[in-house]
């Protein structure tokens, strides 16, 4: 069975909070590699615009209110590292929730046209979905075509690689943030979703366990707990813990807007949660 890591998370706040966000020196320096981007994807119609914080791994973004084509619905990527792994991935997902399992190309535009970037590996869900997911299995002419002046020097598609290419290109080649990775996710799904995503879950060989307000799935890289006893205007990311790449000095809680907050342990993670 291939391994399905956690690639990154994408999360929806209200406007304040986005702004918020985006304007923190601290965020936006000794945290983490960040920046602003829009992503356009003409071969399949999307665009996105949103606020990144890059990892070793693992990465989450804050989409731009109103910059995307498609509805606010926060979610969860996962991605695999082994070439050639995206048609294994896609006949475990079918074999195991008995879907039918869509998977394309997705590109991204350079400035000399678009690139491939990675296979997306999903299924349909129904418009009132809590939550999208989606395996990403990275293209390997992805880092030989954009930026390939920068490290790592032998172009890949794991995780890692890609993210050592987004670090380079914003200046932070060798260097780290506070930010280690994403290791831990809590998200809410009525009970119909929350059985699908189960299925998913089982589909990439995570251990399920039962919890008393739902179950917990442990990967390889990210446990997620899953609540199924929420209300229904209540679905979606609630929280996610990162393990640091060293300690924390100074203030131990942020608080952003009114949708969100970010507190410092003393066990080397912090915690965003949102309300």
């Amino acid at each position: 069975m291939v391994s399905v890591y956690l690639n990154h998370l994408l999360i929806f706040v209200d406007q304040d909070t986005y702004a918020s966000l985006a304007a923190c020196s601290f965020l936006n320096g000794a945290f983490a590699p960040s920046e602003r981007r829009q992503t356009i994807d003409e071969a399949n119609s999307a665009h996105w615009t949103g606020h990144y914080f890059y990892g070793n791994c693992t990465y989450f973004e804050f989409m731009e209110p109103g910059a995307t084509t498609w509805r606010p619905i926060d979610g969860v990527a996962f991605g695999v590292d082994e070439e050639g792994s995206g048609p294994i991935v896609c006949k475990q997902l079918g074999d195991t929730t008995g879907l039918e399992i869509m998977s394309y190309l997705r590109t991204r535009q350079d400035k000399d046209g678009d690139i491939p970037w990675f296979d997306m590996i999903e299924y349909s869900r129904p418009d009132t979905t809590g939550l999208i997911s989606w395996v990403m299995a990275y293209d390997a002419r992805f880092l030989e075509r954009w930026e390939p002046q920068l490290p790592p020097a032998s172009a890949g598609c794991r995780r890692k690689d890609v993210l050592d290419r987004y670090r380079a290109r914003l200046g932070w080649n060798g260097k780290s943030g506070l930010f280690g990775d994403i290791t831990e996710l809590t998200v809410a799904l009525v009970e119909e979703q929350g059985a699908l995503f189960r299925r998913e879950l089982s589909a990439y060989g995570y251990r399920i366990s039962e919890t008393t307000t739902g179950y917990s799935a442990n990967g390889p890289d990210i446990s997620i707990h899953v609540d199924t006893s929420i209300s229904e205007n209540k679905v979606g990311i609630q929280q996610f813990t990162l393990a640091l790449n060293r300690p924390k000095s100074g203030a131990g809680v942020y608080r952003y807007g009114s949708s969100c907050e970010l507190s410092f342990k003393d066990d080397l993670t912090a915690v965003w949660k949102f309300f």
